[in-house]
C-alpha cells in the first residue's frame, strides 16, 4: 500500500505542487480542444449530441492511459488537475469535457437573464429550494447519474443492445441523432478501457516486480471485458464501479 500511495503522489503532485501553466497534459487536452474546434469549424450544422458523441471519440482516443502499477484498478486518463473533475477555473484552462459548455457561453449569457441569478448562488445549497449542485455557472451529471445498478446487471454491451433495439423502431430525425450518440459514446467508453488493457500489457513486458506483475496481468484481462460485460467477481464489481465513475467524470465532466 506505501508503494501505492508514493506512486500515486508522485503523480498527482506535478498538478497540485505546479503552475498551471506548466501542468503535464496541458499539449494533450489542448491538442483535444483544437481537434474539435477544427471539426466543428467543418462540421457547424453537426447535431449537439453527434458533437458531444464525436468529443468523447477524441478524448478515448487520443488519452494516454495512467496506469499505477501496484494497484489492480483502472480509471485515471491523464486528461484533469488532480482531484478535479473538470471544475472551471481550477487551472490554466478549463477541462476538456466542457469544450461544448464553453464554445456557447458568451452567446447564452444575453439570451438567459437568470444565468446571472445562477451565479449567485454557486456551489451546493442545501437551504435552496432547487437543492442543485452548481459549478460555476453550469450544471453538471458528472459521474452522479450514470444508472450503476443497471449498468452492473447488463454491461456496456447489454446497454448498446438496448441501444440498437430502440433504433430499429420508427424515430424522428432528433432522436436517431441522440441514439447514435448514445451508441458511439457507449463505443468510446469501450475504447477508453481498451487502451487501458493495451497499456497494462506493454507495462507488463518490462515489470519485473512481483506485485506489480500481478496488478498489470489483472489489469491486463479484465479491461477486455470490464465494463462491457457484467461483472462476475466482487473485484470485477468494484473494478468496473471506479472505472465508471472516474472515466464518466472526465469524459462529462461540467459538459
Amino acid at each position: 500500500m506505501e508503494r501505492l500511495r508514493q506512486e500515486m503522489s508522485e503523480y498527482y503532485d506535478a498538478y497540485r505542487l505546479a503552475k498551471a501553466e506548466s501542468f503535464p497534459n496541458l499539449t494533450l487536452r489542448r491538442g483535444i480542444l483544437e481537434a474539435m474546434d477544427e471539426f466543428l469549424a467543418s462540421h457547424p450544422d453537426c447535431h449537439p449530441s453527434l458533437l458531444k458523441a464525436r468529443l468523447h471519440e477524441e478524448m478515448a482516443e487520443r488519452f494516454e492511459p495512467v496506469i499505477f502499477r501496484h494497484s489492480p484498478f483502472f480509471f485515471e486518463m491523464g486528461l484533469r488537475y488532480a482531484e478535479n473533475w473538470g471544475t472551471p477555473n481550477a487551472g490554466a484552462e478549463r477541462h476538456v469535457g466542457a469544450w461544448m459548455r464553453d464554445r456557447r457561453l458568451q452567446e447564452l449569457r444575453p439570451v438567459h437573464p437568470e444565468y446571472e441569478l445562477i451565479q449567485l448562488h454557486q456551489g451546493y445549497n442545501a437551504d435552496s429550494p432547487f437543492h442543485l449542485w452548481n459549478i460555476h455557472e453550469g450544471f453538471d451529471c458528472d459521474h452522479h447519474c450514470l444508472g450503476y445498478t443497471h449498468l452492473l446487471e447488463v454491461g456496456v454491451n447489454g446497454i448498446l443492445a438496448e441501444i440498437e433495439e430502440r433504433q430499429a423502431r420508427p424515430c424522428t430525425p432528433h432522436q436517431a441523432a441522440n441514439l447514435e450518440a448514445m451508441a458511439r459514446s457507449c463505443r468510446a467508453m469501450l475504447r477508453v478501457a481498451e487502451r487501458f488493457g493495451e497499456r497494462a500489457r506493454e507495462l507488463l513486458a518490462e515489470e519485473t516486480d512481483p506485485h506489480a506483475r500481478a496488478c498489470l496481468t489483472r489489469i491486463a484481462e479484465t479491461a477486455g471485458r470490464i465494463p462491457a460485460e457484467p461483472p462476475r467477481t466482487f473485484y470485477e464489481g468494484l473494478a468496473m464501479l471506479w472505472f465508471l465513475r472516474e472515466v464518466a467524470a472526465t469524459l462529462e465532466g461540467v459538459g
